[in-house]
């Protein structure tokens, strides 16, 4: 499949499917009025509800930033951006982030959200905020706050990952946009303050004034919606009215998920997993480790690359990893789920960890 074709179908439709709906209705209002001019007594079609979105969305005009180009301090960067960036033929704000949020009971929400749906979960103190796949993957970022604290939610579709960001950053709240560009398969975000380019990886500024400044990670789950349920008594969702009108049913990346197509260049190949394998991988002592992510469960199980040996497991949306080589007890906080081929394009020195 071309490469145009592909990003399209993948990509692009989902983040434009305003800009179709908004054809459709016009086309179809268009129609209508030219067959009740022809011919009055003929009779309207109903309209099929089989592919509305079930719970509320916003109904009116989206406001949305300018679609144009970025306004970046090129001069300032880690990388090459005529090299390293891969620029795709959106623009910036393409895509549109989420700046304003409102948050609902699963009463609200439930009637379009399965249980077996992803959600990422982010917890302080009291407060439970619950961020559905569904969105993420239309907007890519979500700007808000939990218990006051400014906060970044992200989604990449192109590498499958998820990170939480605090938006504070040395005292300033920083907003955050889609470029519509990518680094090594992943979204590249940036701030709305000077535009400096920043990877949804790892939290990095990669060019404009910002470089070289990294976004603190926070702590979050990563769980199915019937897992919040059972695991909380008190939580809230992100409601489904954004401020863009969406059918957020609709999935333009189910089938990328499993075919053998990616959207940017690879500049460090790797054989150790199939490119769509979902691998955790993370770093001890300047080196970095990958296991399959199937192959965790809620048991600890010890994973070896032959040398090396980690306890770990999965706990309610979260992975514990405690080196198993060392005599004093280490546990390995900062971890990264991601598609294998990307992972290994950042790392390709990753030892892998097979379970004993």
């Amino acid at each position: 499949m071309g490469f145009i074709n592909f990003f399209q179908t993948k990509y692009k439709q989902t983040n434009n499917l305003m800009t179709q709906l908004s054809l459709m209705f016009i086309i179809l209002g268009v129609g209508m009025i030219m067959l009740n001019a022809i011919n009055k007594n003929n009779t309207v079609i109903t309209e099929t509800t089989d592919n509305t979105f079930k719970c509320s969305i916003t109904n009116n005009n989206e406001t949305l930033l300018p679609i144009e180009d970025l306004n970046s301090s090129y001069s300032l960067s880690l990388i090459d951006y005529s090299v390293d960036v891969f620029k795709t033929d959106l623009s910036k704000n393409s895509i549109p982030a989420i700046f304003e949020t409102n948050f609902v009971s699963i009463s609200n929400v439930e009637k379009c959200l399965l249980d077996d749906e992803l959600s990422v979960v982010v917890i302080k103190d009291n407060e439970v905020l619950v961020f559905p796949q569904k969105i993420l993957r239309f907007h890519i970022a979500v700007n808000t706050y939990i218990k006051d604290i400014p906060i970044l939610v992200t989604y990449s579709p192109l590498s499958d990952h998820y990170e939480v960001f605090s938006r504070n950053y040395k005292g300033a709240i920083l907003e955050f946009g889609i470029s519509g560009a990518l680094y090594k398969n992943v979204d590249l975000i940036y701030d709305l303050s000077n535009e400096s380019l920043w990877s949804q990886f790892n939290g990095k500024a990669l060019l404009g004034n910002y470089t070289g400044a990294t976004l603190e990670k926070l702590p979050y789950k990563l769980l199915t919606i019937g897992e919040v349920r059972n695991n909380f008594k008190t939580f809230k969702i992100m409601s489904f009215e954004t401020g863009y009108m969406r059918n957020y049913d609709e999935d333009a990346f189910n089938e990328y998920r499993t075919d053998y197509n990616f959207v940017g260049t690879i500049n460090n190949t790797q054989n150790m997993f199939e490119n769509k394998d979902v691998i955790l991988g993370f770093n001890l002592d300047n080196k970095q480790y990958s296991v399959l992510e199937s192959t965790i469960t809620d048991n600890v199980n010890i994973f070896s690359d032959g040398i090396s040996k980690f306890e770990i497991s999965k706990v309610i949306g979260e992975y514990l990893i405690r080196n198993n080589s060392s005599k004093n007890e280490q546990f390995i906080k900062e971890y990264t789920s991601t598609y294998a081929f990307v992972w290994y394009d950042f790392f390709p020195l990753t030892k892998k960890l097979n379970r004993l």
